[in-house]
Protein backbone atom coordinates (compact mmCIF):
# COMPACT_ATOMS: atom_id res chain seq x y z
CA UNK A 1 0.00 0.00 0.00
CA UNK A 2 2.80 2.45 0.72
CA UNK A 3 3.89 1.81 -2.53
CA UNK A 4 0.44 2.43 -4.24
CA UNK A 5 -0.69 -0.88 -4.52
CA UNK A 6 -4.32 -2.13 -3.52
CA UNK A 7 -3.12 -5.51 -1.49
CA UNK A 8 -5.70 -7.76 -1.03
CA UNK A 9 -4.63 -10.80 1.41
CA UNK A 10 -6.43 -14.30 0.35
CA UNK A 11 -7.67 -16.19 3.52
CA UNK A 12 -5.61 -18.70 4.49
CA UNK A 13 -5.89 -22.02 3.32
CA UNK A 14 -3.75 -25.25 3.91
CA UNK A 15 -0.54 -25.44 1.35
CA UNK A 16 -0.10 -29.37 2.17
CA UNK A 17 3.79 -28.99 1.96
CA UNK A 18 3.97 -30.41 5.64
CA UNK A 19 2.07 -33.79 4.03
CA UNK A 20 4.79 -34.07 1.40
CA UNK A 21 7.80 -33.50 3.71
CA UNK A 22 6.38 -36.66 6.24
CA UNK A 23 5.64 -38.64 3.35
CA UNK A 24 1.67 -38.71 3.64
CA UNK A 25 0.93 -37.94 -0.06
CA UNK A 26 -1.92 -39.23 -0.44
CA UNK A 27 -3.18 -36.15 1.60
CA UNK A 28 -0.68 -33.90 -0.04
CA UNK A 29 -2.43 -35.21 -3.51
CA UNK A 30 -5.57 -34.57 -1.92
CA UNK A 31 -4.66 -31.07 -0.52
CA UNK A 32 -2.98 -30.04 -4.08
CA UNK A 33 -6.39 -31.24 -5.55
CA UNK A 34 -8.34 -28.71 -3.78
CA UNK A 35 -6.40 -25.87 -3.95
CA UNK A 36 -5.49 -26.87 -7.60
CA UNK A 37 -8.97 -25.32 -8.40
CA UNK A 38 -8.97 -22.83 -6.26
CA UNK A 39 -5.86 -21.04 -7.38
CA UNK A 40 -7.28 -21.64 -10.94
CA UNK A 41 -10.52 -19.44 -10.05
CA UNK A 42 -8.06 -17.25 -8.39
CA UNK A 43 -5.66 -16.77 -11.61
CA UNK A 44 -8.60 -16.40 -14.35
CA UNK A 45 -9.33 -12.53 -12.34
CA UNK A 46 -5.88 -11.52 -13.38
CA UNK A 47 -4.96 -10.22 -10.31
CA UNK A 48 -1.15 -11.23 -9.75
CA UNK A 49 -0.87 -13.46 -6.81
CA UNK A 50 2.22 -13.34 -4.97
CA UNK A 51 3.71 -15.56 -2.09
CA UNK A 52 5.52 -14.84 1.40
CA UNK A 53 7.59 -17.66 2.15
CA UNK A 54 9.54 -18.69 -0.27
CA UNK A 55 9.48 -22.99 0.51
CA UNK A 56 5.45 -22.34 0.60
CA UNK A 57 5.48 -20.23 -2.93
CA UNK A 58 7.95 -22.98 -4.42
CA UNK A 59 5.75 -25.72 -3.96
CA UNK A 60 3.08 -24.16 -6.60
CA UNK A 61 5.94 -24.67 -9.15
CA UNK A 62 7.04 -27.87 -8.68
CA UNK A 63 5.46 -30.40 -6.19
CA UNK A 64 2.06 -29.74 -7.18
CA UNK A 65 2.53 -30.13 -10.83
CA UNK A 66 4.73 -33.21 -10.50
CA UNK A 67 1.66 -34.31 -8.08
CA UNK A 68 -1.08 -33.18 -10.35
CA UNK A 69 1.07 -34.64 -13.69
CA UNK A 70 1.43 -31.46 -15.36
CA UNK A 71 4.26 -29.09 -16.92
CA UNK A 72 2.47 -26.26 -16.41
CA UNK A 73 -0.85 -24.91 -14.63
CA UNK A 74 -2.73 -21.47 -15.23
CA UNK A 75 -1.28 -19.84 -12.25
CA UNK A 76 1.40 -18.33 -11.52
CA UNK A 77 2.53 -17.38 -8.11
CA UNK A 78 5.47 -15.22 -7.55
CA UNK A 79 8.10 -14.75 -5.00
CA UNK A 80 7.71 -11.46 -3.51
CA UNK A 81 10.95 -10.00 -4.62
CA UNK A 82 10.42 -11.31 -8.03
CA UNK A 83 6.88 -9.02 -8.63
CA UNK A 84 8.47 -5.86 -7.02
CA UNK A 85 11.25 -6.15 -8.82
CA UNK A 86 9.52 -6.19 -11.55
CA UNK A 87 7.30 -3.58 -10.83
CA UNK A 88 10.41 -1.27 -9.35
CA UNK A 89 9.83 1.67 -12.55
CA UNK A 90 6.39 1.80 -12.25
CA UNK A 91 6.85 1.96 -8.45
CA UNK A 92 8.84 4.95 -9.40
CA UNK A 93 6.06 6.88 -11.49
CA UNK A 94 3.56 6.77 -8.97
CA UNK A 95 5.73 7.57 -5.86
CA UNK A 96 8.12 10.32 -7.50
CA UNK A 97 7.99 11.92 -3.81
CA UNK A 98 9.09 8.27 -2.33
CA UNK A 99 12.02 9.04 -0.39
CA UNK A 100 15.14 7.25 -0.36
CA UNK A 101 17.38 6.90 2.53
CA UNK A 102 20.67 9.20 2.76
CA UNK A 103 23.78 7.64 2.30
CA UNK A 104 24.89 7.34 6.05
CA UNK A 105 22.06 4.70 6.57
CA UNK A 106 23.03 1.73 7.94
CA UNK A 107 23.17 -1.70 6.00
CA UNK A 108 20.95 -4.66 6.53
CA UNK A 109 22.18 -8.33 5.61
CA UNK A 110 20.13 -10.83 3.88
CA UNK A 111 20.45 -14.85 4.77
CA UNK A 112 18.86 -16.90 1.75
CA UNK A 113 16.30 -19.52 2.78
CA UNK A 114 18.33 -23.02 1.03
CA UNK A 115 15.12 -24.17 -0.96
CA UNK A 116 15.15 -20.45 -2.60
CA UNK A 117 18.43 -19.85 -3.42
CA UNK A 118 18.94 -23.16 -4.97
CA UNK A 119 15.99 -23.24 -6.76
CA UNK A 120 15.62 -19.85 -8.03
CA UNK A 121 18.56 -18.32 -9.24
CA UNK A 122 18.34 -14.43 -8.73
CA UNK A 123 15.98 -15.01 -6.00
CA UNK A 124 18.42 -13.07 -3.62
CA UNK A 125 19.66 -10.59 -6.05
CA UNK A 126 16.36 -9.32 -6.85
CA UNK A 127 15.98 -7.97 -3.06
CA UNK A 128 19.44 -6.15 -4.04
CA UNK A 129 18.08 -4.98 -7.08
CA UNK A 130 15.33 -3.63 -4.87
CA UNK A 131 17.04 -2.25 -1.42
CA UNK A 132 19.53 -0.44 -4.02
CA UNK A 133 16.15 1.01 -5.30
CA UNK A 134 15.82 3.08 -2.37
CA UNK A 135 19.42 3.15 -1.29
CA UNK A 136 19.48 1.04 1.63
CA UNK A 137 23.02 -0.44 1.59
CA UNK A 138 22.38 -4.25 1.62
CA UNK A 139 24.87 -7.49 2.04
CA UNK A 140 23.60 -11.23 0.91
CA UNK A 141 25.41 -13.31 3.83
CA UNK A 142 26.81 -16.47 2.03
CA UNK A 143 25.82 -19.24 4.72
CA UNK A 144 24.85 -22.87 4.30
CA UNK A 145 21.57 -24.13 5.88
CA UNK A 146 19.96 -23.19 8.81
CA UNK A 147 19.33 -26.78 10.40
CA UNK A 148 15.51 -26.57 10.55
CA UNK A 149 15.34 -28.09 7.18
CA UNK A 150 11.20 -27.96 6.96
CA UNK A 151 10.13 -30.19 9.69
CA UNK A 152 13.11 -31.90 10.67
CA UNK A 153 14.59 -29.24 13.53
CA UNK A 154 11.02 -29.39 15.45
CA UNK A 155 10.94 -33.40 15.70
CA UNK A 156 12.22 -33.76 18.99
CA UNK A 157 14.93 -36.02 18.14
CA UNK A 158 17.13 -34.56 15.70
CA UNK A 159 16.94 -30.84 17.92
CA UNK A 160 20.77 -31.60 18.84
CA UNK A 161 22.04 -32.23 15.27
CA UNK A 162 19.35 -29.45 14.09
CA UNK A 163 21.35 -27.04 16.97
CA UNK A 164 24.88 -28.31 15.49
CA UNK A 165 24.01 -27.19 11.69
CA UNK A 166 22.80 -23.99 12.80
CA UNK A 167 25.72 -23.11 15.08
CA UNK A 168 28.28 -24.12 12.01
CA UNK A 169 26.98 -21.84 9.52
CA UNK A 170 24.54 -19.68 10.44
CA UNK A 171 25.08 -19.11 14.47
CA UNK A 172 28.83 -18.89 13.48
CA UNK A 173 27.85 -15.71 11.03
CA UNK A 174 25.43 -13.82 12.79
CA UNK A 175 28.11 -13.73 15.88
CA UNK A 176 31.11 -12.85 13.29
CA UNK A 177 28.87 -9.69 11.90
CA UNK A 178 28.12 -7.71 15.29
CA UNK A 179 25.35 -6.06 13.82
CA UNK A 180 22.16 -5.10 15.64
CA UNK A 181 19.74 -7.77 15.23
CA UNK A 182 16.95 -5.37 13.09
CA UNK A 183 19.36 -5.30 10.72
CA UNK A 184 19.34 -9.30 9.67
CA UNK A 185 17.02 -10.36 7.70
CA UNK A 186 15.63 -14.08 6.26
CA UNK A 187 13.01 -14.68 3.74
CA UNK A 188 11.81 -17.75 5.27
CA UNK A 189 10.05 -18.55 8.26
CA UNK A 190 11.38 -21.57 8.54
CA UNK A 191 14.37 -19.43 9.13
CA UNK A 192 13.25 -17.09 11.42
CA UNK A 193 12.30 -19.78 13.90
CA UNK A 194 15.72 -21.48 13.91
CA UNK A 195 17.33 -18.62 15.02
CA UNK A 196 14.54 -17.35 17.42
CA UNK A 197 14.98 -20.42 19.19
CA UNK A 198 18.95 -20.57 19.08
CA UNK A 199 19.36 -16.75 18.37
CA UNK A 200 16.98 -15.68 20.77
CA UNK A 201 16.08 -13.11 18.10
CA UNK A 202 13.50 -12.71 15.10
CA UNK A 203 14.89 -11.62 11.97
CA UNK A 204 12.35 -9.31 10.23
CA UNK A 205 11.37 -10.37 6.69
CA UNK A 206 12.69 -7.64 4.09
CA UNK A 207 9.88 -6.66 3.33
CA UNK A 208 9.25 -5.80 6.90
CA UNK A 209 12.59 -3.85 7.08
CA UNK A 210 11.82 -2.50 3.19
CA UNK A 211 8.53 -0.85 4.83
CA UNK A 212 10.30 0.36 8.28
CA UNK A 213 12.84 2.18 6.36
CA UNK A 214 10.83 3.72 3.83
CA UNK A 215 7.77 4.73 6.10
CA UNK A 216 10.55 6.59 8.43
CA UNK A 217 12.84 7.49 6.18
CA UNK A 218 15.46 6.17 8.33
CA UNK A 219 17.25 3.49 9.86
Amino acid sequence: QLLGFNVIVFPFFPNGKPFHIQGFLKRFKKTVERNHHQLNQLAATSIPLIGIDPAITLTYRDEYLQTLGIKESDYHIHLMQDWISDQLENIQKKNPDLPKNSDNIEKVYLFGHCTEKTAVFNALSNWEKIFNQFNIPIEVVQVGCCGMGGTYGHEKEKVSESRKIYEMSWGRKIAELQVKPENIMTTGYSCRCQVKRFGKFRPAHPVEVLFRRLRDGSG
